[in-house]
């Protein structure tokens, strides 16, 4: 899975080969490693890339990167107007991240050694889009999307909406009042995120109707959703949405039932995952 991880990487010009005599100054190279994520509908095998690995200098990627303000609305706020609509919708945004190309003079900061089996010369590539693990990842793919959101205004007033205030990170959370305007939305939306590569997938509503109009394949069919964000500087695991139901619903840590187990540190730490949401 995680050649597979690599190749799809090359194949779909995410990074590419560099010759190892590349003398290019200043250069990094990350150190990258699997997460494992087997109830995933998409992608089982994530690689993420360590930009906070200190070199010789003392200094990592992420030490010399600015992080980026906050350019999408809070959480909070958009899950309460998220229910406010009769008809809800949900979706996502595939490979987000790597669908936003970075500056050519910064792709020898985004270097990556590999080779598939121990049998093979160890070869060199840089990565060539925003990269998940570097500080300004989140930022430089929000403020995408949300340029795009602006871009759209007069064309795709709906879409631009949508986009503006209803996006956390690469999960859409939004609605309408009847079928006919979540329809629109629908088709508005998609119109505007693919012209830029950001395809949605994994729809989901509490409207049947609405789900028989999008394809199948681009459906996500679980009736229980977990609305947590990808960021890494935000938690919001535990929360919920039950489709059917149309309730929100919090996932509760299964502690052991030895009692030596469980800890002070243990406690505050499963409860803080809670707090942070409403915060």
């Amino acid at each position: 899975m995680y050649t597979e991880f690599i190749h799809e990487y090359l194949l779909m010009g995410h990074m590419k080969q560099v010759p190892e005599e590349c003398s290019e100054k200043p250069v990094y190279y990350m150190p990258h490693h699997a997460v494992l994520r087997p109830d995933s509908t998409t992608t089982k095998l994530r690689v993420v890339f360590d930009a906070s690995c200190r070199t010789s200098t003392g200094l990592s990627l992420n030490d010399a990167l600015m992080v980026g303000p906050v350019v999408q609305d809070p959480l909070l706020a958009m899950l309460v107007r998220f229910r406010l609509h009769r008809i809800a919708a949900v979706a996502d945004v595939a490979k987000m991240y790597r669908m936003v190309l970075t500056q050519p003079g910064d792709h020898p900061l985004h270097k990556i050694v590999w080779r598939d089996s121990k049998e093979e010369p160890i070869k060199i590539f840089e990565l060539t889009t925003v990269t998940y693990g570097t500080a300004s990842a989140p930022y430089l793919a929000t403020r995408c999307l949300k340029k795009l959101g602006e871009d759209c205004a007069t064309t795709h007033p709906v879409a631009s909406d949508v986009i503006l205030h209803d996006f956390y990170v690469d999960d859409m959370l939004s609605g309408a009042d009847n079928i006919k305007e979540a329809k629109l939305l629908v088709k508005q939306v998609e119109e505007v995120t693919n012209s830029a590569g950001f395809i949605l997938r994994k729809w989901n509503s509490n409207s049947p109707e609405l789900l028989r109009s999008i394809p199948k394949k681009m459906r996500d069919d679980r009736s229980v959703l977990d609305l947590q964000s990808s960021s890494t500087t935000v938690k919001t695991l535990g929360l919920q949405w039950n489709v059917t139901a149309d309730e929100f619903q919090f996932s509760f840590p299964q502690w052991k039932s030895d009692a030596a187990s469980i800890t002070k540190r243990s406690i505050h730490s499963d409860a803080a995952c809670f707090l942070t949401l409403w915060d």
